[in-house]
């Protein structure tokens, strides 16, 4: 594949050394389920849909697209784009290419390809199953990888280590095992500000009130005694998914709220979380309008890994890293807007943004309305 350029005109070229196209079919490849079917040993069947849809695309951007092929020799398909865009009716909406991506942009897009090369591009909640007993280990891992991606470990020791190495959204721990019980694993779970957030279920044959309130003082939250069924299970995993989206909630209204200086209330859950969200609420508070805020510079800051630092404010707020500090600028933007005078050039430097036109571009995208209007409607 090659790019080239002509007088008002971008040429997209891409060829091939494939079996070719008879000269008497090239007319009918664009076609809807039309299929060249030169060779019998072909692997794989053509649906005839591809280049249709191909030619559907080159007409909607006004472009032309011509073919040159020879039998055993391959093809050449050529596409040639006008440039500019006075060929395009007033009636399209046109999305301009910002050319200016932030860094921040750069890294989320690096950092969504590292987890997805990690967990897959689903994003389904990773459990980490922690069991010394091997049947009821291999009992719970299929029982959930219906719904969930499911890592496991025989003891508190080696599910420590995977911990570390996964940073899984869920640990389901039994209480006895050797080496490190569930109990001490989850003191070092919700006392390690890297892993505090994520929710642990113990499993244990032990019924006493005294076990459970102990267990439930360390920070565990949910406790299953045995036996269980399997739809008991996943109800319990399920309403800690469900508590997990009210805390997003809470988190993503206190970004909203019409305080300008947008400080957390303090709240009666793990200390851990609570530290995490005011010390990332001060470092926006304080770098508000630094352009070069990014991930890597957030992460460092509250000393974390990009990795750990991606989980743990997704699965607080629900917003990636960049979602999270863009929702901060705009919503810090639009206080400005309705309680001051400055201009918009001056309030897009303020909240860290040193473009005004991409500025003003996000800012209609997510209130529906330019800085303007947005002004004479607040």
């Amino acid at each position: 594949m090659k790019a080239s350029a002509k007088q008002n005109a971008a040429i997209l070229s891409v060829s091939d050394e494939g079996i070719g196209i008879a000269q008497e079919k090239i007319n009918f490849i664009f076609d809807r389920f039309f299929s060249v079917s030169t060779l019998r040993n072909i692997a794989q069947k053509s649906t005839g849909i591809g280049l249709d849809l191909v030619k559907k695309l080159v007409d909607l951007h006004h472009a032309s697209i011509h073919v040159d092929s020879q039998l055993g020799k391959g093809s050449t398909f050529e596409i040639e784009f006008k440039l500019g865009n006075e060929h395009f009716d007033s009636d399209v909406d046109l999305v301009v290419a910002d050319n200016d991506l932030q860094e921040d942009d750069v890294h989320e897009l690096e950092q969504i390809e590292d987890l997805e090369d990690t967990f897959g591009k689903s994003f389904t909640p990773l459990i980490l199953v922690i069991e010394d007993n091997d049947e009821l280990r291999h009992f719970l891992k299929k029982s959930l990888k219906k719904n969930y991606k499911v890592a496991e470990a025989e003891n508190g020791v080696v599910g420590w280590k995977k911990i570390e190495d996964l940073m899984p959204d869920f640990i389901i721990a039994d209480l006895r095992m050797p080496e490190m019980d569930g109990m001490e694993l989850t003191q070092k779970v919700k006392e390690d500000k890297r892993t505090s957030h994520i929710p642990i279920i113990l499993l244990t044959a032990v019924t006493d009130l005294e076990s459970k309130l102990e267990a439930m003082k360390i920070g565990v939250d949910d406790y299953i005694t045995k036996p269980f069924s399997s739809e008991f299970l996943h109800a319990r995993i399920e309403n800690l998914m469900a508590q997990r989206a009210q805390l997003q909630k809470f988190y993503r209204s206190q970004i909203v709220s019409s305080r300008s200086d947008f400080n957390l209330p303090q709240l009666e859950i793990k200390s851990q979380e609570e530290v995490f969200m005011q010390n990332l609420i001060k470092l926006m508070n304080d770098n508000l309008d630094n352009f070069d805020l990014n991930i890597d510079l957030l992460a460092t800051e509250l000393g974390m890994s990009r990795t750990v630092f991606f989980n743990k404010l997704k699965s607080l707020t629900g917003y990636s890293p960049v979602e999270f500090v863009r929702e901060v600028r705009f919503e810090r933007a639009a206080e400005y807007m309705r309680e001051t005078n400055l201009t918009v050039s001056e309030i897009s430097y303020k909240v860290g943004i040193e473009d005004p036109r991409y500025f003003s571009r996000c800012f209609k995208q997510k209130f529906g309305m330019t800085p303007s209007e947005f002004r004479q409607h607040n």
